[in-house]
């Protein structure tokens, strides 16, 4: 319905009749349906207050080598070009999310906040919204980005996975 009246929502809500306060929140809480595991750590992070950055950290270049050690030590990659990009080629085991206004979101949502991360951009893309918006839902461990990324992969022998991306007809 696009419109009701008070009396209406009374009627037929199943909420507004619901007597105890504790029982309403549960209730209306159970019909959020899923949201990012992040979300369950932000009361005690917004009773303790953010950690201070007076700057946001450079997101330092790392050599091809130094990615696979960091991947080896329990890093996750995450290539951060349009998905098309993604698709055409990236580092195996990578995750995909595109640097875009949700990209915190998607992140808190697809990685843990502990995990240190290793980023895969595209020339021209912005580091310093990527670095913000990571801090911006707690994930802290922001080692570096792949220098020269997959172009600098391939050219040291390592190898790409690819994912065909299909219109819709």
């Amino acid at each position: 319905e696009r419109t009701s009246t008070l009396g209406r929502e009374r009627a037929t809500n199943p909420l507004l009749s619901i007597a105890d306060e504790r029982s309403f929140v549960e209730q209306l809480v159970a019909g959020f349906g899923t949201f990012p595991t992040y979300f369950a750590r932000l009361p005690e992070l917004n009773r303790r207050g953010p950690t201070r950055i007076d700057t946001l950290p450079p997101l330092p270049l790392l050599d091809a080598d130094e990615v696979e050690r960091r991947i080896s030590d329990g890093a996750v990659v995450v290539d951060a070009r349009p998905f098309v990009r993604f698709g055409e080629g990236h580092l195996p085991g990578s995750v995909s999310n595109t640097l875009r206004p949700v990209f915190g979101s998607w992140l808190g949502w697809l990685v843990p906040s502990d995990t240190p991360l290793v980023f895969v951009l595209d020339a021209g893309q912005d580091r310093v919204d990527l670095v913000r918006q990571c801090l911006d839902v707690g994930h802290e461990h922001v080692i570096g980005e792949l220098d020269g990324g997959v172009g600098a992969w391939t050219a040291s022998g390592r190898p790409l996975a690819t994912i065909p991306v299909v219109g819709v007809d």
